[in-house]
């Protein structure tokens, strides 16, 4: 297994509220000498979008001079307390700039709060911010019926080909979500966020239940690292393999200075389905293809 032309749709750099072993720049560029084509940044904070624009433009302009081939640095926003909850302005601005990822919430996710840590935080890492999270942000209100305000996310992201992914929301909530895409016929690609990690911790069957066109399923190498221990390896395959009809992608979710960089998680968890009886065929497409078709990027890199 290689990395060539490989995307990674989930990594953490700073600047952050937590500590990353390096900056943009660092992750642009150390993946860019492992043959990746590309990197989507995450700010559990708020918008990455603008910083992905400058040090994709920054590595474009640079390519003039070094003939090094194109790298793609993309960001979107996550909808935490941090940029007003649940919030279409957030979301069009995102969309207007070249975002590629809305993020539903993450750490303010009232599922966070309830199997991942404290609201604003994780067991192996805290936030540096220092006002308290009291309440957490569901998409759902009491009786498991969509708000109208993630509705009116669906709308303003409606054939804009931008990405929602789930973030750290919980199964009834995707469920919901899934439900009133179909029902209002919305063409809005959906990225289930590290569906083996505590937060939403799908099981084969809902996996089977949610699969269906526009609909991809993220496994991610934090989630069975010593770190988190989430899930093993071998799960995961089983679980691949046993859906096959769904679409997956790999990701690294890494950047935690505790952590190995993009490239090592992606060989580190690649080479593992891959022993665990997923063909090396498919862990390509879940790093190459589809992370490209859901950027929007024709054609082979």
């Amino acid at each position: 297994m290689d990395l060539q032309g490989a995307i990674d749709l989930h990594v953490h750099a700073a600047p952050s509220l937590f500590p990353r072993w390096g900056d943009a720049w660092d992750l642009a560029y150390r993946c860019r000498e492992d043959g990746m084509a590309g990197v989507v940044v995450k700010f559990h904070h708020g918008s990455s979008v603008e910083l992905a624009h400058a040090v994709s433009a920054g590595l474009a302009k640079a390519a003039t001079v070094d003939g090094s081939g194109p790298f793609h640095v993309f960001g979107g926003v996550v909808l935490n307390h941090f940029v007003g909850g649940l919030n279409p302005y957030a979301v069009e601005s995102c969309v207007r700039l070249g975002g590629k990822l809305v993020w539903l919430p993450t750490i303010h996710s009232v599922e966070h709060g309830a199997k991942v840590g404290p609201l604003g935080g994780f067991g192996f890492q805290q936030t540096s911010a220092s006002r308290e999270v009291s309440t957490g942000i569901r998409i759902t209100d009491g009786e498991g019926t969509l708000l109208p305000e993630v509705r009116e996310i669906l709308d303003v992201l409606h054939g804009q080909g931008t990405v929602l992914a789930t973030g750290h929301v919980a199964a009834d909530e995707i469920r919901a979500l899934l439900g009133a895409v179909a029902q209002d016929k919305r063409e809005v690609p959906i990225l289930v966020n590290h569906c083996f990690f505590k937060a939403p911790s799908l099981t084969v069957d809902l996996i089977r239940e949610f699969a269906g066109e526009g609909v991809w399923f993220e496994v991610a190498d934090l989630s069975a690292s010593t770190l988190v221990n989430c899930t093993r390896a071998e799960i995961v395959a089983e679980a691949i393999v046993a859906v096959p009809d769904a679409r997956w992608v790999l990701v690294s979710d890494s950047g935690q200075r505790e952590n190995v960089p993009s490239p090592e998680a992606l060989l580190r968890y690649g080479r593992a389905l891959i022993e665990h009886g997923v063909s090396e065929e498919t862990v390509r497409r879940m790093v190459v293809t589809e992370p490209r078709m859901l950027l929007g990027l024709d054609g082979n890199p």
